[in-house]
C-alpha cells in the first residue's frame, strides 16, 4: 500500500465454511467461536497490505482493546460459506488527562465485520450438512478495537502516539465516538430488575499456559467463554430455562491483560427485562493477599436472549 496515497479504509471480503465449532444445537453461531475466524480474516488482510512482521520487530503490537460480538439467532446451513465482510479504518482517540494532568491520546484501528451466510433448510434435527437452499442471511457482526504499544516497553514507554510507518497507507482520523469507558459499558443495563441469585458468583478460574497466546496474555476467548459460564450459571440459579437462553451480545473493554498462573473470579449483577438478560460485569484478579479487585481488569456486558426452542421439520 503506497503511504503517499494513503486509503480512507481497508475493505474486503473472505469467506470460510461454517464448521461445526462454531454452531450450537439449533444451528445458531456462538459468540466465543466466532473470535479467532474474525480475528484471522482481519490480520490477514492487515498483513496482506502492512508490514506487521516489521512492526512487531520494532517492539510494537496492536492490542486488543474492545471487542464486540453478537449473533442475530439464525439458524445457519452446516458447511455452507460463511462470507466475512471487513472494514478497517485508523483513528486517533483523545482520552481525558491522566494523574498528571497531561491529555492522553490513543492510535487505535477499529475493525468491523458483516457475517452472512445460508438459512438453514432443515430443522435442528437434521442433522448434518445443509443442501444450502436456504436464503442468505446475515448471521452476526463483529467490532474490534485494538490500541498501538509497546507490550514490553517500560511503564511509561508503551504508548505509541505517532502513526508505526508500517501503516501510513492508511489515513488517520479523529475517533468520532467517546471512547469505550467502564461507565459506558456498564451503563446499558441501568433501571434494570436484578435477579441475581446467591451462591453463584463469584466463579473462580486461575490461568493456565494453555490459556494464553503469543502476546503472553490471556487469549481473548478464553475471557469470553469464561464470561459465557458465568452468565449461564446466573440464569440457571435465577430459575431461567438455560436450554433456551442464549447470549446474543458480548461487549468486552480490556482494561489489563492476564497471565498464566494468575487467579481470577467472575463478578456481576443479573439484569432482566422480558426476554432480555443482561450481564453487567467482569473479570476481576485475584492479589498475592487473596482479595478480589475492586475493579475488574476485564469488564463486559453480556446480552442473552430466551427464546422458544425451534419446532422440528422434517
Amino acid at each position: 500500500m503506497n503511504p503517499d496515497e494513503p486509503v480512507e479504509q481497508l475493505s474486503g471480503s473472505t469467506s470460510r465454511p461454517v464448521t461445526w465449532a462454531e454452531l450450537d444445537a439449533d444451528y445458531t453461531l456462538k459468540l466465543p467461536a466466532l473470535f479467532h475466524p474474525c480475528l484471522d480474516a482481519l490480520t490477514a488482510a492487515i498483513t496482506d497490505n502492512f508490514d506487521l512482521f516489521g512492526l512487531g520487530r520494532r517492539g510494537i503490537a496492536a492490542i486488543t482493546h474492545y471487542v464486540e460480538l453478537a449473533a442475530t439467532g439464525v439458524p445457519i446451513a452446516l458447511g455452507r460459506p460463511l462470507e466475512l465482510r471487513y472494514g478497517i479504518r485508523l483513528f486517533r482517540a483523545t482520552l481525558p488527562p491522566g494523574p498528571s494532568g497531561a491529555p492522553r491520546e490513543r492510535l487505535l484501528l477499529d475493525q468491523r465485520i458483516a457475517l452472512h451466510s445460508f438459512h438453514r433448510a432443515g430443522g435442528a434435527t437434521d442433522l448434518g450438512y445443509d443442501d444450502g437452499s436456504g436464503a442468505p442471511v446475515q448471521a452476526g457482526e463483529f467490532r474490534l478495537l485494538q490500541v498501538f504499544t509497546r507490550p514490553f516497553a517500560p511503564a511509561g514507554q508503551r504508548q505509541v502516539t505517532e502513526v508505526p510507518r508500517e501503516f501510513r497507507g492508511l489515513a488517520e482520523h479523529p475517533f468520532p465516538e467517546p471512547p469505550p469507558s467502564l461507565e459506558r459499558l456498564w451503563a446499558a443495563g441501568e433501571g434494570l430488575p436484578e435477579i441475581t441469585p446467591p451462591g453463584v458468583l463469584p466463579m473462580e478460574r486461575v490461568w493456565g499456559r494453555g490459556h494464553t497466546d503469543i502476546n503472553h496474555h490471556v487469549t481473548v476467548a478464553e475471557y469470553l467463554r469464561l464470561l459465557e459460564t458465568a452468565h449461564v450459571a446466573l440464569a440457571h440459579g435465577a430459575g431461567l430455562p438455560v436450554a433456551a437462553h442464549r447470549t446474543a451480545r458480548v461487549r468486552c473493554l480490556f482494561r489489563r491483560p492476564f497471565y498464566a498462573g494468575e487467579c481470577c473470579a467472575v463478578q456481576g449483577r443479573l439484569l432482566r427485562h422480558g426476554t432480555t438478560t443482561v450481564l453487567p460485569g467482569g473479570i476481576h484478579r485475584r492479589g498475592p493477599d487473596g482479595a478480589l479487585e475492586r475493579e475488574p481488569s476485564i469488564a463486559a456486558l453480556l446480552e442473552g436472549a430466551l427464546e422458544e426452542a425451534p419446532a422440528a421439520t422434517s
